[in-house]
């Protein structure tokens, strides 16, 4: 009866995984390993069986990034925050402002239009 559980399949299975791995002499780490879950944070994103969303930790950093002051640091921030790009709609349109502001020969004058997009 044991056997038909799912969850004995579960574990008899990765069993026979990690003994796969230690054949082909992969070292694993056992506290950086997770079973039994239905979600995973994987490369600032969590991973659910209704989907991908960005990790609220670095959406976070995101919100509390400081404004800007060089083209190098506002460079910095559109490429963190379009990292997220596929969970905002109009990315590109939104950040337009502040990647106008990295174009060569345009003055760094900062303006609400600016700080709109920023935030």
């Amino acid at each position: 009866m044991a056997a038909a559980h799912p969850f004995g399949a579960f574990v008899r299975y990765r069993i026979k995984r990690i003994g796969c791995v230690r054949r082909i002499k992969v070292r694993v780490q056992p506290e950086k390993c997770v079973f039994a879950t239905d979600t995973v944070e994987y490369l600032g994103h969590i991973c659910t069986p209704f989907g991908i969303r960005p990790d609220p930790k670095k959406i976070k950093a995101i919100e509390e990034y400081r404004v800007p002051k060089t083209i190098k640091e506002i460079r910095a921030f559109i490429g963190l925050a379009g990292y997220y790009r596929r969970h905002v709609r109009n990315f590109a349109e939104l950040v337009k402002p502040l990647t106008n502001l990295t174009k060569k020969d345009v003055p760094h004058d900062w303006t609400g239009e600016h700080q709109s997009a920023f935030e």
